[in-house]
C-alpha cells in the first residue's frame, strides 16, 4: 500500500481576484424569531439537510430521514411532499444529497446512492428519473427543461442536462489532480436568473457561471482558506488498483450554504461561525463577487448548530440541530445596520 499527500493547485485559471478588505467588516443586525417548524402532519422533521425559498416565500426542506422534499407555506403550514420515502422505485430515494427548485417550480433531487436525478412537477408528480454520467452531487435547476449538476469523479466538475437526459455541456476544470484521483471537491450551488453561483465547502473561493458554462468571475472569499491537503492511498485488491482519497478532517470550512437575494450573495461561514459561537453570514455583490460586509447573531438557546441558512428578502431561514437531538427549521426577520 502506497500513500502520499497532495495539495490542490488551480491549473486552468489565472489567480482568483483578491478582496480589498483584509478582514471582516462587521455590521449590526436586528433579528426577530417568527416561527419554528418541527414537523408536518404529526411527523417530525429529522435532519433537514437543505432549505430553499421560492419567489412566493414558500419554504422547501430536504428531509433526509423521510426522505423527501417538504413544502411549507410562508407561515409554516405544511403544503406538499415531493417523494415517496426510502426505496428504489419512482419518486423514492436512498441518499438524497441536494435539491433545487427552478424558477418555474420544478423540483430536482440528486441521490448519490442511486446515482439518479429525480424530477418533479410543481404538483408533486414524478416526471423522470435520470442517470447522469458519474455520481450526481449538488444540483441547480435552471428551468423545467434543463439543470446543472455537480459531478463527483474524474472529469469536469459540472454538467448541464436536458430533462430528456441529453448531456448538453460540461464545464469546470480546476485541478490536474482532480482527473487523476477523482477528488470529491464539495461545492454549494444556487441558480438565480439563469445564472449559477458556487462556493467551495473547504476552499475559500466563490465562482459564478452563466447557464452555458461561461465563467463570470472567480474570487477569493474573505476567509481565503486554502484547499485542504488530501491523503491519497493506492492499493491493489483482487487484481485491481484501488485509489482512495481522504480529506483532512481538521481543515477549515469556508461555506456551509449559499443563497442569493436581490443583488447580494450570502454565504453561511463554517469555521467563522464555530469560532464566534453563533451564526456568521458573509455578504458579497452577486455581480462581481466583491466582499461587502458580515453580520453575526447568536444561536437560540436550544440550538446546537445550524445546518443550512437561506436569506430571502428581509427574512433568514435556518435548519437547526437542537441540543436534545431533534431538528427544526426557523424563520427570522432581520435588518442590517451600517453603524
Amino acid at each position: 500500500m502506497e500513500s502520499s499527500l497532495i495539495s490542490l493547485r488551480f491549473e486552468d485559471f489565472a489567480k482568483a481576484c483578491k478582496q480589498e478588505s483584509t478582514g471582516r467588516l462587521w455590521r449590526r443586525v436586528q433579528l426577530d424569531t417568527l416561527f419554528s417548524i418541527r414537523g408536518y402532519d404529526g411527523n417530525p422533521i429529522f435532519y433537514p439537510l437543505k432549505i430553499y425559498v421560492d419567489k412566493d416565500n414558500n419554504i422547501y426542506v430536504l428531509d433526509v430521514h423521510t426522505p423527501a422534499v417538504l413544502k411549507f407555506s410562508p407561515r409554516g403550514s405544511f403544503l406538499k411532499k415531493f417523494g415517496k420515502g426510502r426505496g428504489q422505485g419512482p419518486g423514492e430515494f436512498q441518499s438524497p444529497i441536494d435539491f433545487s427548485v427552478s424558477f418555474d417550480g420544478y423540483i430536482y433531487v440528486s441521490d448519490i446512492a442511486t446515482h439518479l436525478v429525480t424530477i418533479f412537477d410543481p404538483y408533486g408528480n414524478v416526471l423522470k428519473a435520470l442517470r447522469t454520467d458519474g455520481i450526481p452531487g449538488h444540483i441547480a435547476g435552471i428551468s423545467k427543461r434543463e439543470f446543472v449538476v455537480q459531478r463527483f469523479g474524474v472529469g469536469k466538475m459540472f454538467q448541464k442536462y436536458s430533462v430528456d437526459g441529453n448531456l448538453l455541456s460540461s464545464f469546470g476544470e480546476f485541478f490536474k489532480e482532480q482527473y487523476s484521483y477523482a477528488i470529491p471537491i464539495g461545492v454549494k450551488m444556487v441558480s438565480v436568473d439563469k445564472e449559477i453561483y458556487c462556493a467551495f465547502v473547504m476552499g475559500g473561493y466563490i465562482l459564478a457561471y452563466d447557464v452555458n458554462g461561461a465563467l463570470k468571475y472567480f474570487c477569493e472569499t474573505i476567509d481565503r482558506f486554502p484547499f485542504p491537503e488530501m491523503k491519497v492511498t493506492q492499493s491493489r485488491e483482487k487484481d485491481a488498483n484501488v485509489v482512495s482519497v481522504t480529506l483532512d478532517p481538521n481543515a477549515p470550512v469556508s461555506a456551509l450554504d449559499i443563497s442569493v437575494s436581490d443583488s447580494l450573495l450570502y454565504i453561511l461561514a463554517g469555521t467563522a461561525s464555530k469560532k464566534e459561537g453563533g451564526v456568521v453570514i458573509d455578504v458579497y455583490h452577486k455581480n462581481n463577487g466583491r466582499y461587502l460586509y458580515s453580520f453575526k447573531f447568536s444561536k437560540m438557546s436550544d440550538t446546537e448548530g445550524v445546518q443550512s441558512c437561506v436569506v430571502s428578502g428581509e427574512y433568514i431561514y435556518t435548519a437547526e440541530i437542537l441540543k436534545d437531538g431533534n431538528t427544526c427549521v426557523r424563520k427570522y426577520k432581520f435588518k442590517v445596520y451600517k453603524d
